[in-house]
């Protein structure tokens, strides 16, 4: 395989400067909760025991099918805060709804994130590209 950093621009590796702390925070705890939930790089394995290209293409729409759930859910608390205050002036509201806290209960191993949905939409297209790169 070739070096993917380089392949992806003018030949040089990319100035990894440019992603900002944040993300790379929200992005690791997220991360961190799938794998209490799930399994540690479960991402990473093969779609299947021997992986079609429909296996994979499944694969990354079931990614993307939850980063667009993650994004539909802060979308969703912005427009009923919206609702409940049109001139956005309850700037507490408008914090907590572009936070947008994941409270679904989980699984019987962990119990709600608490993390912004946008932690879980990072961390979900991050997998969505390792998944798009491994599958050629």
């Amino acid at each position: 395989m070739k070096d993917r950093k380089a392949a992806l621009g003018n030949g040089t590796k990319p100035n990894l400067s440019h992603v900002r702390s944040g993300i790379k925070t929200y992005c690791a705890r997220a991360c961190e909760y799938g794998s209490d939930k799930y399994e540690r790089g479960n991402f990473l394995r093969p779609s299947a025991e021997n992986p079609t290209l429909r296996d994979d293409f499944e694969r990354l729409r079931e990614y993307l099918e939850a980063v667009d759930r993650h994004l539909s859910k802060v979308f969703d608390s912005m427009e009923r805060q919206l609702a409940m205050d049109p001139s956005l002036q309850d700037e507490e509201g408008m914090r907590r709804a572009a936070y947008a806290a994941d409270t679904d209960p989980g699984n019987d191993k962990v119990g709600p994130s608490n993390l912004p949905h946008l932690a879980h939409l990072s961390a979900g297209l991050m997998m969505a590209i390792e998944q798009s790169i491994n599958s050629g």
